[in-house]
């Protein structure tokens, strides 16, 4: 799932161009139909990207395959959640650039700070009854206080592996009246293009 690290000779060949900020860099060029074949979000030097690339001074491609549960108190702000996925991602090392999309329960679906989140980050979110997360398989971290107030003991870790057709990659985080947890679409990538080349 951490995709492949890829030299950066044989970027330079393919056309692709850095546009760098300190040891970080996005490609442009080819990487753009890279992301089309494989669903390749970004390509990053020398970043801390956790679960879905490994760090180091190699080039890497990462997968968009992450979707992102989300659970939050009724009047949270966008600016409240950006907040703590920031802390999402800097506890875990996550790469933001590895996020499709977002998933909730159906409660949600009105939230303003939350669809403004989402769309800020250009995420389309899925919102889902507490019955039909109820049904999501795999384990998952319970709270009687969230069963409590939704109908169900888990929001952010059964919404993401629903709307994802995965597994938990990073489970529940919670502060601030936010939780966050990261599931994984299924991902497998073919490099048999590699095989024509002369």
């Amino acid at each position: 799932m951490a995709g492949r690290r890829v030299g950066r000779k044989a970027c330079t060949r393919a056309g692709l161009t850095a546009c760098r900020g300190g040891s970080t860099g996005v490609f442009t060029g080819a990487a753009s139909l890279l992301a089309g074949m494989y669903g390749i979000s970004a390509i990053v030097v020398d970043g801390h990207l956790g679960a879905f690339c490994p760090a180091g001074g190699a080039l890497h491609l990462i997968p968009k395959i992450g979707v992102l549960g989300i659970g939050c108190r009724r009047g949270t702000s966008a600016a409240q959640l950006e907040a703590a996925f920031a802390q999402f991602c800097a506890a875990h090392g996550l790469a933001a650039v590895s996020i499709t999309a977002a998933a909730s329960i159906d409660l949600k679906a009105h939230e303003p700070g939350l669809l403004e989140f989402c769309r800020i980050h250009g995420w389309p979110v899925q919102f889902y009854s507490a019955a039909q997360l109820q049904n999501a398989p795999g384990q998952f971290t319970p709270s009687a206080f969230v069963r409590s107030v939704t109908g169900v003991d888990n929001v952010c870790e059964r919404a993401a592996v629903l709307a994802a057709g995965g597994t938990i990659i990073l489970p529940k985080q919670a502060g601030g009246g936010v939780t966050l947890a990261l599931a994984a679409k299924p991902f497998a990538p073919d490099w048999s293009w590699k095989d024509a080349e002369p």
